[in-house]
């Protein structure tokens, strides 16, 4: 007779696990196994379950491994004694990223528009991985740099105010966390260094007003004039540094300037332009004498200026004072004397704005029937 003797049965009762592990973290696999004997078994596992077992017949029941990669993971395990019993089994382990952190988030700002500014991020990892980093200048979901070693990153807006950036920080195996920081972009600095006018000047002439500005960036700057500072601007925004007018009156015109640039940056100055009176003269006085007494005189009036207004004259018979024709628009005039003698008559002229000249001149009555250089011109005494 014959006996066939077979090897025991070995089963494996449980399989445990210490996972969810973060990936680069140990996990350890624990296989519990009963045998119908009592001989010392040993276990092998296969981490990543692909026949080949990478711990072979250990005569310990645990084993621990580390993955690199994210994902759930199957490993194999076996048990077996000496003498040809075998069980196996597959377990599922779950391997979660590594916890990133953005631990800062940092910018170099305020700056003024147009200028550089630099996004800093800070970020913390359980692992040593190369980190990449992104940056999404407007916050809008759309990332301007993607996936950079470095963890700053450098732009410029071209508008002011509170620029809201977004970063992202990532592995190369999925975990990321992001962050933000608000930029605060300034209007640029603009300054009026120089603000100069040709006067004085005469009423009614122009006179122009120069400015000099300063800025910190390349902008074309826009110019407004207000000619009496009353804080509506006659010119507005024009692109030149300089315009001309002229004033009606005389006096001290204080004139208001704004310099401004296209993003809201402005600047006021002002300056006073001297407005001077126009010089008024009589060159000449004539009168129709000598004549006699009772008879009409003529008084014609010579008088220049530097402008082309209206001009009114005066006349003083007696030059007494009193003005006995007052602000008439002629040059001419005439009067009787009652008696005879050298009379001294006074001329006055004037424009609208106070500006005058006076002048004498001497006329002679002779009594009736009396004899006279007659057509004599007296040159005037000038009173201004």
């Amino acid at each position: 007779t014959s006996v066939t003797i077979v090897p025991q049965t070995v089963q494996i009762a449980a399989v445990t696990d210490t996972s969810p592990v973060r990936r680069g973290s140990p996990v350890q696999v624990a296989v519990t196994a009963t045998q119908q004997l009592t001989d010392a078994l040993l276990y092998s596992f296969d981490w990543n379950n692909d026949g080949t077992y990478d711990v072979v017949d250990q005569p310990a029941n645990t084993a621990s491994t580390v993955y690199a990669s994210t994902g759930q993971k199957a490993a194999g395990v076996r048990v077996r004694d000496t003498d040809g019993g075998a069980a196996t089994a597959t377990i599922t382990m779950t391997v979660l990223p590594q916890a990133l952190q953005v631990a800062s988030v940092t910018n170099s700002g305020p700056v003024v528009r147009e200028k550089p500014v630099t996004v800093t991020v800070e970020a913390i990892q359980q692992l040593t991985d190369v980190l990449a980093y992104s940056f999404d200048w407007n916050n809008d979901g759309t990332y301007e740099v993607v996936d950079q070693p470095s963890p700053s990153a450098v732009t410029a807006y071209p508008t002011t105010g509170a620029k809201v950036v977004g970063v992202r920080v990532r592995d190369a195996d999925g975990a990321q966390a992001t962050g933000v920081t608000t930029v605060t972009v300034a209007a640029q600095e603009l300054q009026i260094v120089g603000l100069t006018n040709s006067g004085p000047v005469i009423r009614g002439r122009p006179v122009t007003v120069v400015v000099t500005a300063t800025q910190q960036l390349n902008d074309v700057l826009s110019y407004s004039f207000d000619w009496n500072a009353d804080g509506v601007y006659d010119v507005v925004d024009s692109p030149a540094a300089s315009a001309t007018t002229s004033f009606d009156t005389p006096g001290s015109k204080s004139v208001r300037v704004r310099v401004r640039d296209t993003q809201g940056s402005a600047t006021v100055g002002e300056t006073v332009v001297q407005v001077n009176a126009q010089s008024l003269s009589i060159s000449a006085v004539e009168n129709s004498g000598p004549v006699d007494a009772g008879q009409i005189v003529t008084v014609t009036v010579t008088a220049t200026q530097e402008l082309s207004d209206q001009l009114t004259y005066s006349f003083d018979w007696e030059g007494d004072g009193t003005f006995d024709v007052v602000e008439q628009t002629g040059p001419v005039a005439s009067t009787r004397y009652a008696g005879e003698g050298l009379f001294q008559a006074v001329v006055r002229v004037r424009d609208s704005q106070g500006s005058e000249a006076r002048a004498t001149t001497l006329i002679e009555v002779l009594g009736v029937g009396g004899t006279g250089d007659a057509g004599t011109i007296y040159l005037p005494a000038v009173m201004k």
